[in-house]
């Protein structure tokens, strides 16, 4: 608020907006779950690319990962196995998952996310404006030898992309259907008018500013004359912007657009 009414960064009514209409709603449990799940969880699952594979000659790839089998976890002794003691009969015994109630496995979890990703993907110019989306997939490099990186650096390299897609998750939110509704007929609303009282503020912080000389002599002559104390039109532009880079989930799961997709609709 104050970025608004003492600093005049209009640019910052979005944020304004998230504050009011989307951080006071509640998160979809998966996407609690995925913030708070551990990069180590997704290692098997989360989708990579070697580069070796790209431009790497047959023999330089088999090498590559004949030295990648080599950096795995050896498996553990089974001592029914050496013996030649278990029943074939028998099916192996298969760990319990640690999912709680309510929690969703991390295969699923991931799918959850591809969902939200893909929906990104195909709608980044009007979400991200026009900003490049990072590949979801996580990149490993080969050494200037042609060999894998090590453990720890691909350890790194999956920690920062899981980190990355947290905090896509956390910059992109949906807004409920509801609110974003109540926007674009406020935005329609001929009779809607904003408070009378912010404009006379904004005057009056003006007036006392040309007064008393408050601001450097710089922002008197490159900035605060350039920024004009807005009046409802520019204002309504600013909700406009707003509702065209809106998304929301339907009842059907889907992730759909704002159908306000211009700030002349």
């Amino acid at each position: 608020m104050d970025a608004l009414l003492e600093h005049r960064k209009f640019l910052a009514f979005p944020a304004l907006l998230d504050l009011v209409y989307k951080y006071d709603e509640p998160t979809e449990p998966w996407v609690e779950q995925f913030r708070h799940t551990k990069y180590t969880a997704f290692k098997r699952l989360w989708p990579h690319v070697h580069l070796i594979d790209e431009f790497g000659a047959t023999a330089h790839v088999r090498l590559y990962y004949a030295e990648l089998a080599k950096q795995e976890p050896v498996p553990g002794f089974l001592l029914m196995a050496e013996l030649n003691l278990a029943d074939p009969d028998c099916a192996p015994l298969v760990p319990l998952g640690r999912t709680e109630p309510g929690t969703l496995a991390v295969d699923a979890l991931l799918r959850e996310f591809g969902v939200f990703y893909a929906f990104l993907a195909r709608n980044y110019p009007a979400l991200l404006l026009g900003l490049k989306l990072s590949p979801l997939e996580v990149t490993y490099e080969p050494n200037r030898f042609g060999y894998p990186q090590s453990v720890a650096a691909r350890e790194i390299a999956l920690r920062r992309k899981v980190n990355a897609m947290k905090a896509l998750l956390h910059a992109h939110v949906p807004l409920q259907k509801t609110s974003l509704d109540s926007i674009i007929r406020f935005i329609h609303d001929e009779a809607a008018h904003i408070n009378p009282h912010f404009f006379r503020y904004m005057v009056r912080k003006r007036e006392h500013e040309r007064a008393t000389q408050s601001v450097s002599f710089y922002e008197r002559k490159y900035v605060r004359h350039k920024q004009l104390i807005p009046d409802e039109r520019s204002i309504a532009f600013h909700y406009r912007r707003y509702a065209t880079r809106q998304f929301y989930r339907g009842a059907d799961g889907t992730y759909c657009m704002s159908p306000m997709r211009s700030v002349y609709d």
